[in-house]
């Protein structure tokens, strides 16, 4: 039931079936060093990602290309692991044996992440201004929120102390100014 192999070097797939299940995860997950100055960008970049593709040039074709994927949901995530941060983007969906039509879906799915992931929405030859703008407010947003949860925050600061000279210590969503920094042409080339 599991199957791991090297795709290219840094780049494996892993397969883990089981026939219990009804819905298939496909999800990419890039894992990149802590740097600062470059987090709050690539924090976005997953959200920015699962809003157009280029055959589905605005949110509302995505969410009608969801639907006719039987209801897939796409999913996107930020995270951290050691000094390590984690982009994450995915996609569930219903198993083939269960598609009216007997569609290929986990082809289908691949298909869609592919697009998501490789062939995004790109004006002028960068990601949309007024998409960039969005996310980097709900960027800010969340890290605002992060501070204002005084739980979170206090673990948060607990890693600071500790680990003040070690990547560990940053956090995996960057900072509001290197936020304000952004444009959507660095994050395109972020991409």
């Amino acid at each position: 039931p599991f199957h791991r192999v090297s795709i290219a070097q840094g780049v494996s797939f892993t397969a883990v079936q089981d026939p219990k299940f009804k819905h298939n995860r496909l999800s990419v997950s890039l894992i990149l060093p802590l740097e600062e100055g470059k987090l709050a960008e690539r924090a976005i970049v997953p959200y920015i990602l699962r809003q157009e593709t280029r055959k589905y040039p605005d949110v509302t074709k995505v969410n009608e290309r969801l639907s006719d994927l039987y209801g897939a949901s796409l999913e996107a995530s930020v995270e951290k692991f050691g000094a390590y941060q984690l982009l994450n983007i995915g996609m569930v969906g219903i198993d083939s044996r269960f598609a009216f039509e007997g569609e290929d879906m986990v082809r289908e799915l691949a298909s869609q992440l592919a697009d998501i992931l490789l062939d995004p929405y790109l004006e002028d030859g960068a990601f949309s201004m007024k998409e960039t703008e969005l996310e980097k407010e709900y960027l800010k947003d969340t890290i605002e929120a992060e501070i204002n949860d005084k739980r979170s925050y206090a673990i948060q600061r607990i890693i600071e102390c500790m680990c003040d000279y070690e990547d560990y210590a940053i956090s995996r969503l960057g900072d509001e100014e290197s936020t304000e920094n952004i444009t959507a042409k660095s994050l395109t080339e972020r991409w």
